[in-house]
């Protein structure tokens, strides 16, 4: 499995959605931001962009991470959640 796999995995087991803000890597002065796993996309968390989701579940996970943490301004979602499924119960 790919890298790009196992974090696209790592975000599905997370309920299918990640603020951007916690999507890093390092610590301290040396942190910077993870790239986006090919099968997840990077959305803002306005309600145009989260209903342009191709996928309901998708929707339903960006929502229900807005629900608890609401000043969000950015989401990484699975996109394609049939592969990411595949690929958490291969792992």
């Amino acid at each position: 499995m790919k890298s790009t796999d196992k974090n696209a995995v790592e975000i599905y087991n997370c309920g299918g959605a990640v603020a951007v803000g916690d999507w890093k890597r390092g610590s301290g002065n040396y942190v910077s931001a993870r790239p986006v796993p090919q099968k997840c996309v990077k959305i803002n968390s306005t309600s145009k962009d989260i209903m342009a989701l191709p996928n309901s579940k998708s929707r339903e996970a960006a929502a229900m991470l807005l629900i608890g943490r609401p000043k969000v301004r950015k989401l990484i979602v699975v996109k394609d959640w049939e592969e990411v499924e595949k690929l958490a119960l291969a792992k």
